[in-house]
């Protein structure tokens, strides 16, 4: 699978230009919802600001670029410009942070017009290595720049680190990183629509924003239809009308509908319906107040002599995609926890009826029923999420072993020790806002993707 926009993988918070990777197609940048790191940076007078307090002022679009050389980067910058005004009224400021030395700021302003926004040096690479997108300009490249392209990266930055940012386009809030656009083909920028397209998406004062943030009637069904071999799957519909994308909800080992009865309220006020299912394979829940919850599913089958397997319940969770399709024709996101998130995977590499993936703590346990997971998934051309606990970090790593992660592909790594399974969504679960702040950000991007398809 060859690299796409969106990289999201793990943090490098170091300041140390030693850092900087060999390839811009080697960078890690740093994470949606990580708060910005600490970086000094210039601004023109050559005065030392400190980016993450200064973005924690106001929400801020931060953009890097290579230089004043690259001609690529002024057409972005002057670009950039032309939308200043659409900027402010969204309640964003706009900056660009450049390797080129606080001298040399001015010739960049120059050759890109009346731009309306600050510009800052990172001569020290702080910012570029701290957020995770510096790459070291090799000898050889640094000769044929400097002898046939008159562009000595030395005289523009004072140093020789030799060290370029993979050009980057940052939306931060609040001092929290919610969008990011890098690619390491240089001459593809984000243009200046899309990025107003995200910013109306990710800014809640926006007039975008409106439909998700007014109350939303939700009224909750419960439903029955045929598994593939005509046993009955319960299921709870938490529907707000018939048009948005419908979400299936599919839970882990000995649970039930019953795990997503908060998860599916919270995310109907986020614009998706959704369809929680008993599975075959899990059981009875008790409340916090010892309410047992039984999977009605689960019992239909073993009273009818059925296996309960991990493995059984793929039909059903197939069988439970083809009733939302019919029911709402619209996007579908195939949401599974622990054995299911494993399922679920396997099932949108197969299936084109799943236009997107969210994935709790899966596993590669079904290889030998369905084939390696790890072989499978540099298939999967979905947006997906996947995530787990940290203790679990170590078995995703496995799983993304051979796969190239793409656009709206999103690998989220919890900072604190999290929770196995969708739980981790649960109310007043220990860095349950974590995993949300992530999930809601990639739920923004698929609304986006959604609506341009449409």
């Amino acid at each position: 699978m060859k690299p796409f926009l969106l990289v999201i993988l793990v943090s490098l918070v170091s300041t140390s230009f030693s850092f900087a990777q060999d390839e811009a197609y080697d960078i890690c940048p740093i994470k949606n919802s990580q708060n910005v790191p600490n970086a000094v940076i210039y601004d023109i007078e050559g005065k030392a600001v400190d980016l993450k307090d200064y973005v924690g002022q106001k929400p801020t679009v931060v953009v890097f670029y290579r230089g004043g050389w690259c001609p690529y980067c002024i057409r972005h910058l002057s670009a950039l410009g032309e939308i200043k005004e659409q900027i402010d009224a969204l309640g964003f400021e706009l900056i660009a942070i450049t390797p080129d030395h606080f001298s040399k700021l001015n010739i960049s302003k120059e050759k890109s017009g009346e731009l309306g926004y600050q510009l800052f040096s990172d001569k020290d690479i702080n910012a570029i290595n701290a957020f995770g997108i510096g790459w070291k300009v090799n000898e050889t490249l640094y000769e044929k720049y400097k002898n046939d392209y008159n562009m000595d990266i030395e005289w523009w930055s004072g140093s020789t680190h030799h060290v370029l940012p993979t050009p980057s386009v940052f939306i931060v809030n609040k001092g929290v990183i919610q969008y990011q656009h890098v690619n390491p083909k240089y001459k593809d920028r984000v243009s200046p629509e899309v990025l107003l397209s995200y910013l109306k998406a990710v800014n809640p004062k926006t007039e975008s924003s409106k439909p998700v943030k007014k109350k939303l009637k939700t009224k909750v069904i419960d439903v029955e239809f045929p598994s593939l071999d005509k046993l009955v799957i319960s299921a709870k519909m938490y529907e707000i009308d018939k048009t948005s994308p419908v979400i299936v909800l599919c839970h882990q080992a000995r649970y039930n509908k019953y795990e997503y009865s908060s998860i599916a309220l919270a995310l109907n006020k986020k614009g998706f319906n959704c369809m929680a299912i008993d599975q075959r394979s899990g059981g009875e829940m008790k409340s916090e107040n010892r309410d047992v919850f039984v999977n009605e599913t689960s019992i239909r089958a073993k009273k009818e002599g059925k296996s309960t397997g991990y493995i059984d319940a793929e039909q059903d969770i197939i069988a439970a995609i083809a009733f939302a399709k019919q029911t709402y024709k619209s996007p579908l996101i195939l949401w599974g926890s622990s054995y299911s998130s494993t399922l679920a995977l396997y099932i949108a590499e197969e299936h084109e009826a799943v236009d997107a993936v969210v994935s709790f703590s899966p596993g590669n346990y079904l290889s030998e029923h369905k084939g390696s997971l790890i072989d499978k998934l540099p298939n999967l051309k979905n947006p997906v999420f996947i995530t787990s606990s940290k203790q679990e970090v170590g078995g995703i790593n496995q799983l993304l072993d051979k796969t190239t992660l793409g656009d709206h592909q999103v690998c989220f790594k919890p900072n604190g020790e999290g929770y196995h399974g969708s739980k981790a969504l649960w109310p007043k679960q220990k860095g349950g806002d974590e995993y949300w702040n992530a999930i809601d950000a990639f739920l923004e991007k698929l609304k986006i993707r959604f609506s341009s398809k449409n």
